[in-house]
């Protein structure tokens, strides 16, 4: 049964369940890793693993949003500095002519004095509304929010480094399977002269080769400006040229058994919809911050200060000082109560993004549920039709040389076998990508990583 849009997510007991995918995920991934990497040259191959790996830790984006969250983290250190007090010092010096006359000419005075003074000023806030400490919980969430960021674009980096991985896979495969339909194709050329020479055939049967011996040439130079494309798609994402790349497997262990228990892993592990409920926290957070701006503020100044200089004849000393000073908002044209006004509609706001990310998250796990289970049966499919492909060939080939099938029936059950290989390896292709969907769609899939990179860090740097 689907969970209701209403029931809280986190009062359902999925502790176990999550830590058992996590387990069996982190558990299938390693072990593919050690077998792909013990099994390959690390200076001239490279495994998905190790290209995840690479693309974890050096793609430009990632670094990006880690940078965006250790400025966060700096963020909560400097609200924090508002629970301290402030300590200035300051000093003052200048020239003072003064002169006049009171009433005669005895009484007449003109003298210059040079006044100055340093001293030390302290400032402690005792209230100020709250907003403080609502800065610093702001602060804090935004490092929350900054996290789940991070995880958002780690997950999308990983899955384009599987499928720029898999695609240069693909690809080459692709053009393998043409190159050897061109050489069956020019041997069939050869033999189908001989019989056109001896007149056992028409020239239509010669010109049918020749042309699918055309058509064959076009279409791997179509393949081969793929394998470019996805070539240049695997540098941008991982960073490096792909180079002899070992075949990559899907992590079907760590595939959830249902949707219903998908919707529930993903609604708990979304970086989407976590970063979502984050949002609506920190909303709340700024409308206490603006009704703080509301409040009176209360700070103790305390100073002294000591004369450098006399600032009258026979004046010499020192000034403390220790005040206490209330500070009350009365009118300011209406700036604070719009400001209030603004932060709770977009407040209101993220209540409804958080519902459309609920959404959104939902009809995601459902594509991605979807397109796996159609990977896997589309991948069985084309295993069985290879099979029935072959022999089908095999039979017509043998047919044609005792005369009995035409140059055409050859032709068409090559193309036949062609398509049903090339079915394949894209049905590959797509399995291991949509496993890594999936994961992605559940918010699982950088959890998954970041457990790979503690074990096999060492084992991918060798």
């Amino acid at each position: 049964m689907l969970i209701p849009p209403t029931v809280n997510l986190y009062d359902l007991n999925v502790d176990d369940l999550v830590s058992e995918l996590m387990n069996k995920i982190t558990w299938r991934f390693f072990v593919m890793g050690v077998i792909s990497i013990a099994g390959a040259d690390p200076a001239c191959s490279e495994t998905l693993e190790s290209a995840i790996s690479q693309a974890y830790r050096y793609n430009p984006s990632i670094n990006a949003e880690r940078a965006a969250v250790k400025a966060a983290k700096e963020r909560v250190f400097r609200y924090k500095s508002g629970y301290f007090p402030k300590i200035s010092s300051f000093s003052n010096f200048g020239k003072n002519n003064i002169a006049g006359n009171n009433g005669g000419a005895i009484s007449k005075y003109d003298y210059s004095l040079g006044p100055g003074s340093v001293g030390i000023k302290i400032v402690q806030n005792l209230y100020n509304g709250d907003r403080v400490s609502n800065q610093v919980t702001s602060a804090e969430k935004g490092v929350l929010l900054a996290s789940e960021n991070l995880r958002e674009i780690e997950q999308k980096i990983i899955l384009k480094a599987v499928r720029q991985y898999m695609d240069v896979l693909r690809d080459n495969a692709i053009i393998d399977l043409n190159i050897s339909n061109i050489d069956l194709l020019k041997e069939q050329l050869r033999h189908t002269q001989e019989r056109f020479y001896s007149g056992e055939i028409t020239k239509t049967a010669l010109a049918q080769i020749e042309a699918q011996l055309e058509a064959a040439n076009s279409d791997l130079s179509s393949a081969k400006a793929s394998l470019e494309i996805s070539r240049g798609g695997y540098q941008e994402v991982i960073g490096t040229v792909p180079n002899r790349l070992v075949d990559g497997y899907p992590i079907l262990n760590g595939i959830p058994e249902s949707i219903d228990v998908a919707f529930i892993v993903a609604y708990l592990n979304s970086p989407i919809l976590t970063a979502s409920a984050i949002k609506i926290q920190i909303a709340e957070t700024e409308v206490k911050l603006v009704e703080g701006e509301l409040k009176p503020t209360v700070d103790l100044q305390a100073s002294a200060s000591q004369w450098l200089e006399n600032q009258y004849p026979g004046d010499s000393g020192h000034e403390y000082k220790l005040i206490g000073q209330l500070t009350m908002p009365l009118y300011d044209g209406g700036e604070i109560p719009a400001h209030l006004r603004e932060v709770r509609e977009i407040l209101e706001q993220r209540r409804f993004d958080y519902e459309g990310a609920r959404d959104n998250v939902r009809l995601g796990v459902l594509s991605a549920w979807s397109q796996h289970q159609t990977a896997v049966s589309k991948l069985k499919s084309s295993k069985a039709q290879i099979v029935a492909s072959v022999v089908a060939f095999d039979g017509i080939n043998e047919e044609y040389k005792a005369g009995q099938k035409t140059t055409l029936d050859v032709l068409s059950a090559d193309q036949s076998l062609l398509k049903a290989r090339v079915s394949l390896v894209s049905a590959q292709h797509d399995t291991v990508v949509s496993s890594y969907e999936l994961l992605s769609a559940v918010g699982l899939l950088s959890k998954v990583v970041k457990n790979v990179q503690k074990t096999t860090t060492g084992a991918l740097d060798k």
